[in-house]
């Protein structure tokens, strides 16, 4: 069994926020830009929903590559 490529590469890790940037910077540039209510309301999304779906994929990407690492076997 040959795995397709994109399952078969390595995930690419989270990037990290640049240095000097909290979270509560962003929350409160959302806040100045959308207003409280909306503001929050993005964030709240971002972090509990958003955040956790994204991590999920990389998870699901990750376990696949291990997967495909355990059948791709070169043609003898």
């Amino acid at each position: 069994m040959v795995c397709p490529g994109p399952v078969a590469a390595a995930p690419i890790p989270e990037p990290l926020p640049p240095s000097g940037f909290t979270e509560e910077d962003f929350a409160a540039a959302l806040v100045a830009t959308f207003g409280p209510e909306l503001g929050e309301q993005i964030h709240g999304w971002l972090m509990a929903e958003w955040r956790p779906w994204a991590r999920e994929g990389w998870a699901r990407a990750q376990r696949g590559s291990e997967f495909c690492k355990t059948v791709n076997t070169p043609p003898k």
